[in-house]
């Protein structure tokens, strides 16, 4: 089984190293958006098992399409520059795992490997290796 993830980040160097981390340690399939509005377009007709959000896009907060996710029950870590504090986010983004910019990826890259395994290993029969 193959999760699918979806990755909300505006810089691009930043979102291809998420991409790029996430599919060769995992199965899983990466889209990303550096817009709400393009983001949202694809929700229309997809649903991912989680998501890694940037507070902020290049067309402003994405705060609708977090909001969307929620709905959904998808399990979002939030991936920002902006400082933590509950009173500085939108309700949406409340309660998320967070990382601080600038971070090291690499322990953002592991929790979400981690919780792709565990999506993953919920079908019977499944077995999760490394992608190569």
């Amino acid at each position: 089984m193959v999760v699918d993830v979806l990755v909300l980040e505006d810089e691009p160097l930043i979102a291809l190293e998420l991409k790029s981390s996430l599919e060769e340690c995992s199965p899983c399939s990466v889209s990303t958006f550096a817009r709400g509005d393009q983001a949202q377009k694809w929700l229309d007709e997809h649903t991912p098992a989680l998501a890694i959000a940037d507070v902020t896009l290049s067309d402003g907060d994405c705060e609708a399409v977090v909001q969307t996710l929620n709905d959904r029950g998808v399990a979002v870590f939030v991936h920002t520059g902006h400082e933590p504090r509950l009173n500085g986010l939108e309700p949406s983004f409340r309660g998320k795992p967070t990382y601080v910019k600038p971070v090291d990826t690499l322990g953002l890259v592991e929790d979400t490997v981690r919780l792709i395994k565990d999506i993953a290993a919920l079908v019977p029969g499944h077995h999760c290796q490394p992608q190569s």
